[in-house]
């Protein structure tokens, strides 16, 4: 508050800090201010019609006294800004009592954003009753700002008398945002009678969405929002909060979502909960478009996202950006990306978030799952399933595209696997990531630190695997670091550290052109098992009892083939695979 107020009196808000305030009554001429041990840097006066009173500006031969001319007319407040005293913050130098609180909904006009609590309208109670099943009209004196009978996403809520609360749908009326009177009309799913009241379903925020134009910031400031259904957002909105941890927009109905994006907007600095766990079809923001198009460019940066179904689930939205986020303990998912109107437009880009477990059942499926589109950087992020909570870091599936970039990661303690890529898709590079404790607890088998396969038979092709540690939980033989398998081609994998996985890098199907460079494997049955027809460039050097009956054309060194590349002790051989057979 003490910044914004800043800013609205042009003082830079660094250097300036709240100091005194002194009331002044009507009729006044000159209000005094508190003896101050800092410099005077300005001030704000209003009164309590909430407009703003100027007066002199302190001077050297006045410096205590803010003169007005005419005398004022209402009563008021002056809150003096400057550049700090002994005691900071609150209050200003020695002896100077904290400042009254300047009431930013009814005191500062012209604000520069949109104040959540403005629209957040006291309940009317209209009286009559209400049916359940059966179509109603209630009038409300006025119509609050924000309420109108065209808005059909627009939820209310009743509240109170005889029958259960519940957010309703407006279906139709002729109420206008701010007139004096006007009905509204929706069904409810209960009967109501008594002292029942109407009020916004969603603290404000949905009237306040309707009150603002494209590229409006909402500010919502400490404190907790309850929501009890959807809220609709149909323009490009900036939600602005206090902090992650200040502002919390709390859903109260576990089957519905928190918000439904139909254009790009941006969230910042808030939590995103539920006050119990969601269930199957429920998301913090659902990232959706109208006709044809996709939502593109949406962002969320400083965003906690917890005890949500899917924290943010793309349906149709292309090119959002996550940055320096939380999500805690979702469901499902923490992040679907998808795009059902264009499915190879460009993806999200996930960077510095992290995705934490721990009091989930069943377990979620993956922290980012990859529906539809290409173009995706998951990179900087954390992912920790703590006792196998999670089931896969990132998982792609049935996808039709190309780019995939996987960088810097950190995956620990997960169900499945790291990586888990499926589907027709091209370009992947999934490097300098550190995958551990797989499967890691309760679940040593059938785990992948990253596994490629095909569902369609067409292939996951042109990739790399590179740079990274695995530390796997033993060599079970069903535990592998890197699992290249169902018409996975063209893909070089090389200088990774794995230990304690059955197989290092295992191959298998008709998987083709796989390039293995030089890895550190430890504490693992083998360090390459290949099966089908896959053709290898091995350089890291293998015995011959590890080699395969790969397809014709692998090349790789074995360390104790005789000069025939056959069974024996030697001091090794470059061997290659013609006609089914090993050769020099």
């Amino acid at each position: 508050m003490k910044i914004l107020l800043a800013v609205l009196l042009g003082i830079a808000p660094l250097s300036a800090q709240v100091v005194a305030s002194t009331d002044y009554s009507v009729g006044a001429t000159s209000v005094s201010i508190p003896n101050i041990s800092s410099r005077i840097l300005g001030y704000v006066c209003l009164d309590s019609t909430g407009a703003q009173i100027f007066g002199s500006f302190p001077t050297s031969a006045n410096p205590s006294v803010i003169f007005f001319s005419p005398a004022v007319a209402n009563a008021g407040v002056c809150t003096i800004f400057g550049a700090g005293g002994s005691s900071g913050g609150g209050g200003g130098g020695t002896g100077v009592p904290g400042p009254t609180a300047v009431d930013w909904v009814s005191q500062i006009k012209n604000k520069p954003f949109v104040e959540v609590r403005s629209y957040n309208f006291t309940a009317q109670r209209p009286g009559g009753t209400l049916t359940a099943s059966s179509p109603a009209s209630v009038r409300l004196n006025p119509c609050p700002p924000g309420v109108s009978g065209t808005d059909t996403n627009h939820y209310l809520r009743v509240v109170g008398g005889t029958g259960t609360a519940e957010a309703v749908l407006i279906t139709g009326g002729s109420c206008a945002s701010g007139i004096s009177s006007g009905t509204v009309s929706f069904t409810p799913a209960n009967s109501h009678s008594g002292a029942w009241t109407v009020t916004s379903a969603s603290s404000g925020i949905q009237e306040a969405i309707l009150s603002s134009t494209n590229g409006s910031t909402i500010y919502m400031t400490t404190g907790t929002y309850p929501v009890y259904a959807t809220i609709y957002v149909d323009r490009t909105i900036v939600f602005q909060g206090a902090s992650m941890s200040g502002t919390v927009i709390q859903g109260q109905t576990p089957s519905a979502g928190l918000f439904n994006a139909v254009v790009n907007s941006t969230w910042k600095d808030m939590h995103l909960t539920s006050a119990s766990h969601q269930t199957t079809g429920a998301y913090g923001v659902k990232l959706d478009a109208l006709g044809s198009a996709s939502n593109s460019f949406s962002a969320f940066d400083h965003v906690l996202l917890s005890n949500l179904w899917d924290g943010i689930l793309g349906v149709n939205a292309s090119q959002f950006t996550v940055t320096s986020s939380f999500f805690l303990n979702f469901w499902h998912t923490g992040i679907t990306t998808g795009d059902a109107n264009s499915p190879d437009a460009g993806g999200p880009t996930i960077t510095g978030s992290n995705f934490f477990n721990y009091a989930v059942s069943p377990t979620a499926s993956a922290a980012f799952q990859i529906n539809s589109t290409g173009d995706i950087t998951f990179a900087n992020n954390g992912v920790n399933g703590s006792a196998n909570q999670i089931n896969t870091g990132v998982s792609l599936a049935a996808t039709v595209s190309s780019g995939l970039l996987i960088d810097n990661n950190d995956f620990e303690n997960l169900g499945f696997s790291g990586v888990h890529i499926a589907g027709t898709f091209e370009l992947i590079n999934i490097n300098n990531n550190h995958f551990s404790q797989f499967g890691g607890i309760g679940n040593p088998n059938s785990y992948w630190g990253v596994l490629t396969e095909d569902g369609a038979g067409t292939g996951v092709s042109f990739g790399t695997i590179s740079g990274n540690v695995m530390l796997g939980i033993g060599p079970s033989s069903s535990n592998n670091g890197i699992a290249i398998q169902g018409h996975s081609n063209q893909w070089t994998i090389d200088g990774n550290f794995m230990n304690g996985f059955g197989q290092g890098v295992f191959v298998q199907d008709t998987t083709s052109l796989i390039t293995v460079g030089h890895h550190s494997i430890a504490n693992g049955g083998s360090d390459l098992v290949g099966f089908g027809s896959a053709t290898f460039v091995l350089s890291s050097p293998v015995a011959f009892s590890k080699m395969g009956a790969w397809k014709d054309g692998s090349i790789i060194f074995c360390t104790d083939c005789t000069s025939d590349c056959s069974a024996g002790s030697s001091n090794g051989q470059f061997c290659k695979r013609i006609n089914g057979a090993w050769t020099n």
